[in-house]
């Protein structure tokens, strides 16, 4: 997913660069590294400022000024672009306030919990039309077209839909991971809006400037925090390992559990990948006396298992390529180049060793593939 928003990025970039809008192509540029890093972007990104040196002070209309993303030249905003009293209709001030009143991300975007990646999309596109400001003037338009962004970007996102989940509600789920998603509260909602819809939705510089100027201040604020607040991503990293970790400890149902426990304490092991697990006496007693009941609980236990180790498998990937993404700000063979990849490297992938045994011996035994739906 990261992949194809970096290259949704550098095509809004190159749409800006042919307008020889730089600051904006800039902009888009560094986005597209921060979820992808290509040679592309970088080489993009120096012919932007090649441009800038060689071109006159006056900036193009809408472009950003060099001093930073929210600051902006005075001469740079012609006296038409001054925001003009407009019209709205009471049904577009209600979907505002029902939008600003709720505080489940499922809530907010009208879909079930249940719901498909390709639900969440056609929903968040929906809304985020009628609530873009170009088009919605309702005074709260801008905060609520926000809102709806913030839980697009939370529940498009597998493993933050993930940790969601375990909340339930906006208060809850800032509460405890708020440092971490902090991005979603810094982050460009028309930015946001551009990259989803490949740029070319609606004339958005008066209001992304008045959007950024506000967000610039709260910034401002922001950068006398604790410095710790800074290693709260490394935290989540960490996080994400030990939500694995138990979620591999027991089973989807509640009738078995792959480690002991005071209720699952009698030990079986699996006969095609002896996969160890554990039940409570009757179902031992059960089980050991009716070898078919067996067979078919055990395909369920190991396909358990596989699921779960495949997921503790992702998350460790993840962290592990959190640190070789570390390393690469720093010069080959240098100190913190070193120590980021030691970290790396000191990753558990076991998990993803017996994801592979299992993927081969399934393989290996067609019947077995066949029963089990490998």
């Amino acid at each position: 997913m990261n992949k194809d928003e970096a290259e949704r990025c550098i095509d809004i970039a190159r749409k800006a660069i042919n307008k020889s809008d730089y600051h904006k192509a800039i902009r888009f540029l560094n986005k597209s590294k921060k979820l992808h890093p290509t040679p592309e972007a970088d080489g993009l990104i120096q012919l932007c400022e090649m441009n800038l040196k060689h071109k006159p002070a006056s900036a193009p209309s809408g472009s950003m000024s060099s001093d930073g993303p929210y600051k902006r030249k005075a001469q740079d905003k012609p006296a038409e672009e001054e925001p003009k009293k407009k019209n709205y209709t009471a049904d577009e001030v209600k979907l505002c306030t029902q939008i600003l009143q709720k505080t489940n991300y499922y809530e907010i975007l009208g879909v079930e919990k249940k719901a498909t990646e390709a639900e969440i999309k056609k929903k968040y596109r929906k809304l985020a039309l009628r609530l873009h400001p170009d088009k919605n003037n309702a005074p709260k338009a801008t905060d609520a077209f926000k809102k709806v962004s913030t839980a697009y970007m939370c529940l498009s996102d597998a493993k933050k839909r993930d940790i969601y989940d375990q909340h339930g509600t906006e208060d809850n789920f800032r509460q405890n991971y708020g440092q971490y998603f902090r991005e979603e509260e810094e982050f460009d909602p028309f930015d946001f809006f551009d990259i989803f819809t490949g740029g070319n939705m609606y004339n958005q510089r008066v209001r992304r400037n008045n959007y950024q100027r506000r967000q610039h201040a709260q910034n401002q604020g922001n950068q006398n925090q604790n410095p710790l607040a800074q290693l709260a991503p490394l935290f989540f990293v960490f996080l994400l390992m030990i939500l694995a970790n138990i979620g591999g400890n027991f089973a989807t149902g509640s009738s078995y559990s792959f480690t002991m426990t005071s209720e699952f304490n009698q030990k079986l092991i699996s006969e095609t990948h002896h996969v160890k697990y554990y039940v409570d006496q009757d179902t031992y007693n059960s089980l050991i006396q009716n070898d078919r009941e067996r067979y078919n609980i055990e395909g369920t236990i190991e396909q358990d298992f596989y699921k779960q180790n495949l997921k503790e498998c992702r998350y460790n990937k993840d962290v592990q390529s959190h640190w070789i993404r570390q390393a690469r700000y720093y010069t080959q063979g240098s100190h913190k180049y070193n120590q980021n990849i030691e970290k790396a490297n000191l990753i558990d992938l076991s998990s993803c060793e017996v994801v592979q045994k299992m993927k081969e011996t399934s393989e290996s035994n067609r019947y077995y593939n066949r029963r089990t739906g490998w």
